[in-house]
């Protein structure tokens, strides 16, 4: 936190301050997190999203929503297309 100026997520200059320490686009990246809020920071950010929900839901402000980290894989084979 101290190296990204006291940014915590789900700000969205947080993102940004990171993939510009990388020297990645957000487009490029794919930030998975259990929290909401934290997603909806990310994907301001250009970044695509993937929620860890507690159970299935439907959320048109994230881009995929899994219920567990093994349905990653399945999202990766596909390239992050929707079914």
């Amino acid at each position: 936190v101290e190296d990204l100026a006291h940014l915590p997520k789900p700000d969205p200059r947080a993102y940004h301050a990171v993939t510009a320490r990388l020297g990645v686009r957000g487009a490029d990246c794919v930030f998975v997190d259990d929290t909401r809020a934290n997603l909806l920071g990310a994907r301001a950010s250009g970044m695509r999203t993937v929620w860890l929900a507690p159970e299935p839901a439907r959320d048109d402000d994230v881009h995929h929503v899994i219920t567990g980290l093994d349905e990653l894989e399945a999202l990766l084979r596909r390239g992050f297309r929707a079914e």
